[in-house]
């Protein structure tokens, strides 16, 4: 079950805008709200209103997303040598959704079986999503996903 992310309420800070409001979600199960009492710039001379580090990329902001839908989910293979060993579980992924709707930077959050994340992992490589939308405008996106591994 991918969480979801919502930001609003966004503050003038220098040139920049920041959410003011996060609220975490999963389907429409509210998990966690979080929001900033206040942004401050300590040193103005050597970080100018949050200079971001060397290679980050900019993410367009909007008050109502088009969050990313699935259009290509692969189910992973059930491995062998796990099924054979009894053994079920859960794998949970980090995946960027990029603007190209292509899943990257997956990485394994938790797995119960090393087996059944190297699974779960070769089939999330393959899916494919239409993108999140800010205004119309392709942007990426965070998501959590959660294979399941249940013997039949």
């Amino acid at each position: 079950m991918p969480y979801r992310f919502q930001y609003s309420n966004f503050v003038e800070f220098g040139q920049k805008r920041f959410p003011g409001t996060i609220q975490v979600a999963t389907n429409k199960t509210p998990l966690a709200d979080f929001f900033v009492e206040r942004l401050v710039n300590i040193d103005k001379t050597n970080a100018p209103d949050f200079v971001p580090p060397a290679g980050a990329s900019a993410w367009l902001t909007c008050s109502d997303p088009e969050n990313p839908v699935a259009v290509n989910r692969v189910s992973p293979d059930y491995p062998a040598t796990e099924r054979l060993a009894r053994h079920q579980g859960i794998v949970v992924i980090y995946a960027l959704i990029a603007t190209d709707g292509s899943v990257h930077n997956l990485q394994v959050l938790g797995a119960s079986w090393p087996g059944l994340a190297d699974a779960a992992l070769a089939a999330v490589r393959q899916w494919r999503y239409k993108p999140r939308r800010c205004g119309g405008t392709p942007t990426p996106a965070e998501t959590i996903i959660y294979s399941v591994f249940t013997l039949g």
